[in-house]
């Protein structure tokens, strides 16, 4: 390795941990506590340090919000194949559900992140979408259209309107879930069961049976 990689390595090396100590200083203290003089005092280093890996808050929190998403990214999910397209579908929700619950410190991140920067009045910063597959959408829908062929489906129901207010409600229990403090915190057999309830709601949403 020469020297210029070598130091590169380092730099890098030296990010990634002023990034644990900021994500750590966000997710125990708040947003309230975050400073660029706490961070470094966490570090044992002065800001001058700090200020030569990045160059102001924004650039950290930016930096800790890309992190968490590639952290918490939902990996394929493959389309199931029974004779049911509408149990499908409401598992497919279930199982994205669960895999984003499991990184909920990181989903907290992306709300708290978002929140910073959009109080800074940066231009054009909002927060950023959960990361459900690019797929995920598509495949939803799919399964839907193939319930409506099956009669499963209320005639009234709109299907692109629907599928998009569903999966807004998902993921505002999402991130509100991932702010909530850990005594507060359900277990993962009562987010469940919590998680099942909001999807009888979504069926009665779509069809009149009554079994999920």
């Amino acid at each position: 390795m020469d020297q210029t990689a070598y130091f590169e390595q380092m730099r890098q090396k030296r990010r990634t941990e002023i990034l644990h100590a900021a994500r750590q200083l966000v997710l125990e203290h708040g947003l309230h506590a975050f400073t660029m003089q706490q961070l470094a005092r966490s570090l044992d280093i002065s800001t001058v340090t700090l200020y030569k890996y990045f160059k102001n808050s924004e650039d950290v929190m930016e930096a800790l919000q890309q992190h968490a998403l590639q952290s918490c990214s939902v990996s394929g999910i493959l389309l199931p194949s029974s004779d049911d397209p509408l149990k499908d579908f409401f598992e497919i929700c279930l199982y994205c559900f669960d895999q984003l619950e499991a990184h909920r410190p990181d989903i907290a991140l992306i709300v708290l992140t978002g929140s910073y920067l959009q109080s800074r009045d940066l231009p054009a910063k909002t927060i950023p979408a959960l990361p459900y597959p690019a797929d995920f959408y598509q495949k939803q829908l799919r399964l839907l259209e193939a319930a409506r062929q099956n009669g499963q489906l209320s005639p009234s129901v709109v299907l692109p309107d629907t599928l998009q207010m569903m999966n807004r409600i998902l993921d505002s229990v999402l991130r509100q879930m991932s702010l909530l403090p850990d005594e507060a915190f359900p277990d993962r057999e009562e987010l469940r069961r919590q998680a099942r309830e909001m999807i009888f709601m979504f069926r009665a949403c779509l069809t009149t049976e009554q079994q999920v």
